[in-house]
This record gives C-alpha cells, sequence and structure tokens, in this order.
C-alpha cells in the first residue's frame, strides 16, 4: 500500500516552495537569477514532476505527455519506496 497522504503533503510542500521562488524571481528590481538560484530551483522541478507524476500513475493516468506507462513507472520508481507503508501500518490503516 502507499501512504497518499504523505504524498500528497510532500506536493503541496513542493509547490509551496516553488511558487514562493517564482514571486521572489518576478519581483521588480530583483538582481538577474544567477547560476545559483537556478541550482536550487531546478531540484524542486524535478521532484514536482515526479511525485506528480506517482499520483498519477497510482491512479492509472500518465503525467507527462508523451509518456509511455512504462516510463513514468522507471521515473517514479525510487519514489514510491519512500511512499510505501510498512505491513503494521498497512493493516492500520
Amino acid at each position: 500500500m502507499t501512504n497518499v497522504k504523505k504524498l500528497k503533503v510532500d506536493i503541496n510542500e513542493t509547490a509551496a516552495a516553488l511558487k514562493a521562488m517564482k514571486k521572489l524571481y518576478r519581483e521588480p528590481h530583483q538582481p538577474n537569477v544567477t547560476w545559483e538560484n537556478v541550482k536550487n530551483y531546478r531540484p524542486f522541478k524535478k521532484r514536482a514532476t515526479i511525485l506528480c507524476s506517482l499520483r498519477a500513475h497510482l491512479r492509472g493516468k500518465i503525467h507527462l505527455k508523451g509518456s509511455t506507462a512504462e516510463e513514468q513507472e522507471a521515473l517514479v520508481r525510487a519514489a514510491w519506496q519512500e511512499y510505501q507503508l510498512g505491513e503494521s501500518q498497512a493493516t492500520a490503516a
């Protein structure tokens, strides 16, 4: 079984972090975006894509256009382990 509650919380936290970064970048009179800003931004984008893909995969949907179910499964395989419920948690749920 998968811990969907934790997955949803992580998706929302990642989305909030991305939104805050975008808001900062869009403020007037900001210095040019440096490679350090982009370096910090890209992992959040990748994590959001993986988490949303995992959520879609659990519902039998494809998140990324042009992707197949097999490609999506390969993308989310590592993250899927993080959201697996242990036997004691699965029986309690």
